[in-house]
Order: C-alpha cells, then structure tokens, then sequence
C-alpha cells in the first residue's frame, strides 16, 4: 500500500524586500557636447542716455597770415571856387589819393552846391571826376541867372581793372555856355577801391 503520509520537500516562502541601500558615489563628469546653433537676433535694445559733454580740447595754432586787401579809401570837402573856363579844369584843393595794393578798379562821388555870379544871364556848368588823369562822364547843371544856386552829384568808375599802386581822383569843372561867373560853394570827393 502506497504510504499517503510522505511529504515532498517543503518550498520556503518568500521574504519582505529589505531596505534600500546607500547611494552610490558621484561618477565621473561627462566630455562636453557640441556647440549648438545660433540662436535668432534678438529685438534692438532702446537709445541709452547722451553722455556727458567732453572737455574742450586745445586751442589750435594760428594760422598764416592772409595776403594784403585792396581796400584803400579817401575823403576830402573844399569851399568857395569859381570858374570861367571852356574847358574842365581842377578844383582847387578838391583831390584825393587811393592806393591799390593789388589790381582793382576805382570808384569816385562827388557832390556839390553850386551858383552863378556876374549878372551873366543863364549859364550852364559842367561837372566831373577824372581818375588817374582821365576825366569821367560830365554833369552839366543849368542855372537860370544870377544868383541862382543849384545842388548835385556826380560818380566815376574805372572800366579797365588798374595795376596796383597810387592814383590820383581830382574833382574838376567848367563854364560850359553864358557869361556868368560858375561858383561852387561847397564840394564833397570820395573815392575808394572796388573789385
């Protein structure tokens, strides 16, 4: 007869999991990677505040001395002339002189009161500027009789540019028809260098 009381060999049961264990050292740092690309531009920043005002710098040297002007200018008055003369003659007294230190031409006024004398009836006078012993352009002013007293003006300019140097401007007059005596009782000449 089989003997129903033999046991197998017992299978042991399973035990709790135990407690977890220390953590481990840190290993080692890993090589670097790769560059990544580029990111995009970001947006542009805002203007900064101006920055304060610098010191001023050193004054610099002085410069070369320009070349010498042409400016030259003379001014005269005479009083109490007279003419009976046909043809342009100086005024006494009434020249000036005008110095051009480079080529440049010259300009000229003259103004004056003038009168006649005599009991000559109507006379006419001529009146005009003679630069560099050229005489410009005549005025002629008529006077009705004796006594009668008139004003004027007259003006010159040198049509050819003139080398440099001194010239002279002579205020000049003349009885040009009558038989009255031409009387200036005031003159003004002014002349100066233009370009």
């Amino acid at each position: 007869m089989q003997n129903i009381n033999q046991v197998g060999p017992l299978q042991s049961l399973r035990g709790s999991t135990g407690p977890i264990g220390p953590t481990g050292a840190t290993g080692a740092t890993g090589p670097t990677g790769p560059i990544g690309p580029t990111g995009a531009t970001g947006p542009t920043g805002p203007i900064g505040p101006t920055g304060a005002t610098g010191p001023t710098g050193p004054i610099g040297p002085t410069g070369a001395t320009g070349p010498t002007g042409t400016a030259s200018a003379d001014y005269i008055e005479v009083s109490g002339l007279t003419t009976v003369s046909a043809t342009l003659e100086n005024m006494s007294g009434l020249t000036v002189n005008v110095t051009l230190a480079n080529p440049g031409r010259i300009w000229a006024m003259m103004t004056f009161e003038t009168s006649t004398s005599g009991g000559g009836g109507a006379t006419n006078g001529g009146y005009a500027i003679s630069i560099n012993a050229v005489d410009g352009t005549e005025l002629q002013r008529n006077l009705s009789g004796t006594q009668d007293l008139g004003i004027g003006a007259v003006q010159s300019r040198t049509l050819v540019v003139l080398p440099a140097g001194s010239y002279v401007v002579q205020g000049r007059f003349r009885r040009v028809s009558g038989a009255s005596t031409l009387a200036v009782g005031e003159a003004q000449l002014f002349a100066l260098v233009v370009g």
